[in-house]
């Protein structure tokens, strides 16, 4: 196992949570390169910290929320002009086979409506210089211009320069990032609420239609139908039953989302799921156990998230506790929480390695992700973007 390693990340206010799972050692340039991330919903984003991810090269974005909990979500969503939004076509009837690939469906960026003011704002810059505002996608009058078709740099690691791959980012503009991906994948499809309606009565099951029709004819984003399930079930099971649900149910988006971290293409990468702790706390504890860190070393990272959310954290009980009437035990982030859950593992699957090729994340893939993702990190300490 190698041992975790110390990397300079800068810091994102408009996006919380944001820090760095791994980081692989570049030669070239006699340091440590971030290669996954992880974070809450980037859809708050600003222009400033869009230009930070270019600058940190981040070539994909692993989304696992659906289309429609992120076309429903408050935001900009200035990354649609970044990146390409694709949702993975989870496959049915079973899991993954090892080393078999993932599906996705081409989308229509959601910020399309906006894309000239939010462009035209971003190339509205003080500054005079041509370099500024061709670094912005801009003309030399300032107004917006797509860009070719251009190849994605290579990691310095793949025999790419470094200094040519900081020049190569510095003349694309936000718009002309297009080519690259934001994947959306669906962790809870209709099979994870009907295999929790399936343990309660049937008088509850039949209930809990009534409510979900309403949820669909007003699209409430399935507000009533969740606080339907937490007043029945989900709080009565607290955030462990909730994670033990999501390793057991939900296996298949599980293991999409470490297979897209297996292409090369992908990395670096920004893992997200809605507040960057859960579904993301889970993908990232796998992702680290590949890494052969220990548990105790997992559930520290996972514990992270608590500092991570505390300038959003009222934002976050609103959505979460006001709104959908779970326990405040959904907005924790305890060690122990993620312990109990990768003993549950263990105990089930007989360990979290057999749990990986269980889901279809074979051995070879999980070499693999060791050997693109490098070494988990021990300590992020905050610097300018240029640092890494």
């Amino acid at each position: 196992m190698a041992a975790p390693v110390e990397v300079f990340v800068p810091t994102l206010k408009s996006l919380p949570n944001f820090r760095i799972l791994s980081a692989k050692y570049q030669t070239c340039c006699n340091s440590y390169k971030g290669i996954i991330y992880r974070s809450s919903r980037p859809d708050f984003i600003d222009e400033n910290d869009v230009m930070s991810l270019k600058k940190l090269g981040i070539n994909s974005i692993i989304d696992l929320r659906s289309r429609t909990e992120y076309t429903s979500a408050d935001g900009d969503k200035l990354l649609d002009l970044s990146f390409q939004l694709y949702k993975v076509k989870i496959i049915h009837g079973r899991n993954y086979r090892p080393l078999e690939g993932v599906k996705t469906e081409k989308l229509d960026s959601i910020t399309t409506s906006n894309y000239c003011q939010n462009k035209n704002a971003l190339c509205n810059c003080k500054c005079d210089s041509t370099d500024c505002k061709e670094d912005m996608g801009c003309n030399i009058n300032g107004q917006p211009q797509m860009s070719p078709d251009i190849k994605k740099p290579e990691l310095c690691s793949m025999g790419s320069d470094v200094d040519n791959v900081t020049a190569q980012h510095s003349q694309h503009s936000i718009a002309s990032s297009v080519f690259k991906e934001h994947y959306l994948i669906n962790m809870f499809p209709w099979a994870y609420l009907w295999t929790l309606l399936a343990r309660v009565p049937w008088y509850i099951q039949l209930m809990s239609l009534m409510y979900l029709l309403v949820d669909v004819i007003f699209n409430t984003g399935y507000m009533y139908i969740l606080r339907f399930c937490a007043h029945y079930f989900l709080n009565d099971n607290g955030l462990i039953g909730q994670y033990r649900d999501t390793i057991d149910i939900c296996q298949k988006g599980v293991c999409a989302a470490l297979k897209l971290m297996t292409n090369p293409d992908n990395l670096p990468a920004l893992l997200n799921c809605a507040i960057g702790k859960d579904r993301t706390g889970i993908v990232s504890a796998l992702v680290l156990h590949c890494l052969g860190q220990s548990k105790e070393f997992i559930a520290k990272d996972y514990a992270k998230s608590a500092a991570g959310l505390e300038p959003v954290k009222d934002r976050i009980r609103n959505e979460v506790v006001v709104r959908l009437s779970l326990s405040d035990d959904f907005i924790s982030a305890k060690e122990e929480t993620m312990l109990q859950l990768l003993q549950y593992i263990e105990d089930k699957y007989g360990s979290i390695t057999n749990y990986l090729e269980f889901i279809g994340f074979g051995s070879t893939e999980q070499e693999k992700l060791r050997q693109l993702a490098g070494i988990a990190v021990l300590k992020e300490t905050e610097s300018y973007v240029g640092s890494i």
